[in-house]
């Protein structure tokens, strides 16, 4: 039988892929036969099947860069008040931590939580620094 799975040692795609490139990697003249068809709707199909595959790695690629963020933010707060026990602060530090903080990429609610302030004095410092 002359066919997809005519050759013994390559796999399905192997052998769809060289009848439908040619050495260069162009594509070659496809004829309508109905081999070449059910080459081609085997290939789709391989391609849906790894495309919903990785669509569901994105999204638990996406819930673990959301939760390592959440528990980041977390991390700072803790290490902000361990530091300010030791370490009390003034206004001007406070300033400096802000700016810091900001300049990391942290958003304002983020930053009032790692610093223990206020969503609005934080804005204030933010607009005074503009």
């Amino acid at each position: 039988m002359i066919g997809l799975f005519s050759k013994k040692n390559e796999s399905a795609g192997e052998i769809t892929m060289k009848k439908l490139f040619d050495a260069k990697g162009k594509v070659k003249a496809v004829e309508g036969t109905e081999e070449t068809k059910n080459d081609i709707a085997i290939l789709q199909h391989t391609a849906s099947v790894i495309f919903k595959k990785l669509e569901k790695q994105i999204e638990i690629l996406e819930a673990i860069e959301a939760s390592v963020d959440a528990k980041l933010v977390n991390f700072e707060r803790l290490l902000h008040m361990a530091d300010s026990i030791h370490h009390p602060q003034g206004p001007v530090n406070r300033q400096h931590e802000v700016m810091a903080l900001t300049y990391r990429g942290l958003k304002v609610d983020e930053i009032a939580d790692v610093l223990g302030m206020q969503r609005g004095e934080v804005e204030l410092i933010l607009n005074l620094n503009k």
